[in-house]
């Protein structure tokens, strides 16, 4: 099998399996690239591995966030949980408004045990939802983690509109 990269900056990736004289071309494409991968979890829940580092956004406090954006699937209930054996652990969920303001959905930082988080809260099909991974720790801290998120939310892709984001969701880090 051959794995090769695609059109530069376009995130697909293709794989090219060869034998028996049949070639078979297969493509793919990664998706929330530059928030550390995904894949995993059940088939009600998706998966995605980030970290948090010092080339990251920072809310005024220090704590370093990675910022991610969703129009909801379906409706009904999400979960999000942020796991990390590095950082203490807080997810903060804003829904955009008519106005375009964001509006507080849920928080948390220590409901799935330990420095863990989880938030459970409704969608509503077609909202655009905010989700903010940083930390709950009294002084900004780095590290890996992971963020395990309902299908009802569809797909998350990694938000990088600094000034909007730090703007918006410092409303909703207490």
């Amino acid at each position: 099998m051959k794995i090769g990269a695609g059109p530069q900056g376009t995130g697909i990736r293709r794989a090219r399996l060869r034998g028996a004289g049949l070639t078979i071309a297969a493509v793919g494409l990664i998706v929330c690239a530059g928030c550390g991968g995904g894949g995993g979890g059940s088939a009600d829940t998706n998966t995605i591995h980030g970290s948090l580092d010092t080339t990251d956004q920072a809310f005024a406090g220090g704590d370093y966030v990675d910022f991610y954006v969703t129009t909801a699937a379906s409706d009904g209930t999400a979960t999000v949980e942020m796991d990390s054996n590095k950082v203490d652990s807080l997810v903060l969920v804003g829904v955009e408004d008519s106005s375009g303001n964001i509006q507080t959905v849920a928080s948390d930082d220590n409901s799935a045990g330990g420095r863990n988080a989880k938030v459970t809260f409704t969608v509503t099909r077609g909202s655009l939802y905010h989700i903010a991974a940083t930390t709950a720790g009294s002084s900004p801290e780095t590290g890996s983690y992971t963020l395990v998120y309902s299908s009802a939310l569809g797909t998350l892709y990694s938000d990088t509109n600094t000034k909007a984001n730090l703007r918006q969701m410092k409303l909703l880090k207490k």
